[in-house]
């Protein structure tokens, strides 16, 4: 549980985990192949939609100053892991 602060200026206490996911937990295999995948995602801007990452998934973005006197940059990466065999994964339950 934590307190979030609203637009409003007050705040609320929001319980993050419901009651059916507290105490377990996810065990997964170690030492096999083939399981686990990190697949490039895209960056979080729409001048980056259907367009491809620069061949290393990262982004970036040059934005000159209306003075002229600064160049501002911008990268990002987004990764997503994923466990590409999730019936190996066992949920131990506390």
């Amino acid at each position: 549980m934590a307190p979030i602060l609203k637009a409003d200026g007050t705040s609320e206490t929001l319980e993050f985990l419901p009651e059916t996911t507290k105490g377990n937990a996810v065990a997964y295999p170690t030492g096999t192949s083939d399981t686990f995948a990190l697949f490039r995602g895209p960056a979080q801007r729409f001048s980056t939609i259907n367009r491809p990452p620069m061949g290393n998934g990262r982004y970036q973005r040059t934005e000159k100053s209306k003075d002229d006197k600064r160049i501002e940059i911008d990268t990002e990466s987004v990764w997503l892991p994923m466990c590409k065999r999730p019936a190996l994964t066992v949920t131990l339950k506390g």
